[in-house]
């Protein structure tokens, strides 16, 4: 790991993503087979939600947790960065992701899609 040059802790970049979701466990299995992820740490509520959790992609941690009841949905948009977008598009569906956009190609000059 390269020498840490910002105030974020060991490990972390100097924004660290959180996801809130309705199904943490769900996105935590999920990572890790599309995109190669690596759980980190996962820790359970007395209600037996996941209050705290953290996963590695790549360089990036990112960190998340379940919704709770009272709050509002919010939503989560991660853009990662991989070698072949349409296999791992592929990967993705086959894992249970849901298609929102197919991948194509856009004006910057990158291809993706969304799940």
């Amino acid at each position: 790991m390269p020498e840490q040059t910002n105030t974020a802790p060991r490990g972390c970049t100097t924004i660290a993503p959180w996801v809130v979701t309705d199904g943490t466990g769900g996105f935590l299995d999920f990572v890790p087979q599309v995109f190669g992820g690596e759980e980190l740490s996962r820790a359970a509520t007395e209600d037996g939600l996941i209050g705290h959790a953290e996963i590695r992609v790549g360089d990036t941690m990112v960190m998340a947790f379940d919704r709770h009841a009272d709050w509002p949905a919010v939503p989560s948009l991660l853009n990662v960065f991989v070698a072949d977008v349409d296999k791992t598009f592929s990967q993705a569906l086959e894992a249970g992701g849901r298609l929102v956009t197919s991948p194509a190609d856009d004006a910057f000059g990158q291809r993706g899609g969304r799940v």
